[in-house]
């Protein structure tokens, strides 16, 4: 009978205290959780210069090295969570001294930390002032404070840095306390924003378009934009194969318009200005100048020219002539075209008359044999551009003349 009052008693304080954590819970941050209630309670640690509470949370959602927002401050969970009634966990929790900068892998870290200038002597309950120039810092294990390394320094105010000179990752699951000491202030440390070698340690990075500066384009072109990004430390590059997340604009959509995977479409004659950025850093940008013109109607013609000044209207008997095709559109050379040559005799020349000694890509070598005398002979040479023989030039009766 006594087990079931007892029983019915425990039953009745929970509610009543789940009644009250209803209504009196104020709104905190746990870690990654946002919006959960928790209870605060003063802590009497008898003395004025350590500022703990205890924090009395649902179940299973606080733990040693949890940082909490809440009572406008940042606290952090010194000891593990005991079970408080059956669905709360109570912990002590330390008001955090301020978030230290650092520089890690180029990028400004902010760590919440206790820093103390005594240690707390577990048998005789005592504080132990530490010697000189030497700080304890008390922080969360997590992906950031495990790169931190001895010699690592920090600022707490603009006149004043530290460095570690040991670090704790054992003595409390979930906290790493580290042991520094004064150190020098130095030309990259950043005294205004309490950031430790930031000139030296920050990364910088940049976006680049490998197209160009500018780009000349037709009506109804489309070109893909090559991006590349880097990232510098202390004058060293490193070039990141896997880009961000990039945004496009184009400052005149009437014009040039991109898409969301860097292709440009090129609508109408005029300018614009292509402007890359990165998503989540907006200040990482770069641009492209573009101007799109009409499409031009080609006009191809191919011009033939020989090693000699008269070696388009003859050959002397015994001399070799070289011949040379170029490929002209609307009277640019075309960079790279290739050709055929096809060599013609008239009827009365025979084929020991003359002989091909060579040929490539863009000219052919033809050596006069003999002549034809009170007969004479002729040959022609027809030159075919190689990706459209409709295109080609034929030669006027080349004469194969004798010495004299």
């Amino acid at each position: 009978m006594k087990g079931v009052i007892l029983l019915d008693m425990l039953e009745s304080m929970q509610r009543m205290f789940d009644d009250y954590f209803t209504r009196y819970g104020q709104l905190t941050n746990i870690d990654s959780n946002v919006g959960i209630k928790a209870l605060f309670k003063e802590y009497d640690d008898k003395t004025n210069s350590i500022d703990n509470k205890y924090i009395i949370t649902p179940k299973d959602i606080i733990q040693q090295g949890s940082v909490i927002s809440g009572l406008g401050c940042q606290w952090l969970t010194t000891e593990k969570p005991t079970l408080y009634y059956k669905n709360y966990d109570k912990s002590v929790i330390r008001k955090i001294t301020m978030n230290l900068k650092f520089v890690l892998d180029g990028e400004v870290v902010e760590i919440p930390s206790i820093i103390d200038t005594k240690i707390l002597d577990t048998q005789s309950n005592k504080f132990t002032t530490l010697v000189d120039g030497q700080v304890l810092v008390t922080f969360p294990k997590n992906k950031n404070s495990l790169m931190l390394d001895l010699d690592k320094r920090f600022l707490t105010d603009s006149r004043t840095v530290w460095e570690f000179i040991g670090l704790d990752y054992f003595s409390k699951d979930g906290l790493i306390i580290g042991y520094a000491k004064r150190s020098l202030m130095g030309d990259d440390d950043d005294k205004v924003n309490l950031i430790a070698n930031y000139n030296t340690k920050i990364a910088t990075y940049k976006l680049e378009i490998l197209n160009g500066d500018n780009i000349q384009a037709y009506i109804n072109q489309s070109i893909q934009l090559n991006l590349q990004y880097s990232k510098t430390i202390n004058k060293q590059t490193t070039i990141i194969t896997e880009l961000p997340e990039i945004t496009y604009k184009s400052s005149d959509m009437s014009v040039a318009q991109i898409n969301s995977d860097g292709l440009i479409n090129f609508v109408a004659t005029g300018t614009a200005t292509i402007t890359a950025t990165v998503k989540n850093n907006p200040s990482i940008n770069t641009i492209i100048n573009i101007e799109v013109i009409a499409t031009v109607t080609h006009n191809y013609t191919i011009n033939l020219a020989a090693s000699t000044s008269n070696g388009l209207s003859k050959i002397v008997s015994g001399t070799t002539i070289t011949y040379t095709a170029q490929l002209l559109d609307n009277g640019t050379e075309v960079q790279g075209a290739l050709f055929d040559f096809v060599v013609n005799r008239t009827k009365s020349t025979p084929g020991t008359s003359y002989t091909i000694t060579g040929t490539t890509d863009t000219n052919i070598s033809i050596k006069c044999i003999k002549d034809g005398g009170i007969t004479p002979y002729y040959i022609n040479i027809t030159v075919y551009w190689r990706s459209d023989h409709t295109v080609y030039y034929k030669t006027n009766n080349i004469l194969l003349k004798g010495i004299f």
